[in-house]
């Protein structure tokens, strides 16, 4: 993740006013979060086209089950991580907006609005 972030913020948003590095941000987020659905239903063979495939595994040996299932959690775990990372990034971008930022007349509480922002954001 931080790699493509780098890439990112080097290239893209260098000098950017903070709004449209928030939107790219969350872009860089829905790509990772896109990226996780797509690889999960190629690899469990999902899909309306894949429909045959799909009995001939279920109705094949157990091994090629298990041997889904094993993709499917290690490709889950990874991408599921790194879209938490993106969405931890686009979520502390916006904490960085004067209107969350704390001082002394505000208090900490409208910087800790954000959580439940994400919490909606990602469900």
């Amino acid at each position: 993740f931080q790699t493509f972030n780098d890439l990112i913020h080097t290239y893209l948003l260098e000098g950017r006013p903070l709004a449209i590095s928030i939107v790219v941000n969350f872009v860089h987020q829905l790509g990772w979060f896109s990226g996780l659905q797509f690889l999960l239903m190629h690899i469990s063979k999902g899909g309306p086209k894949n429909e045959p495939k799909r009995k001939q595994i279920i109705a094949g040996p157990p091994d090629q089950m298990e041997a889904i299932e094993m993709n499917l959690k290690c490709w889950g775990v990874l991408l599921s991580h790194i879209t938490g990372f993106a969405a931890i990034n686009s979520y502390g971008a916006i904490q960085q907006l004067h209107w969350f930022k704390s001082d002394a007349d505000r208090g900490p509480f409208r910087c800790l609005m954000v959580v439940p922002m994400a919490l909606a954001g990602n469900l």
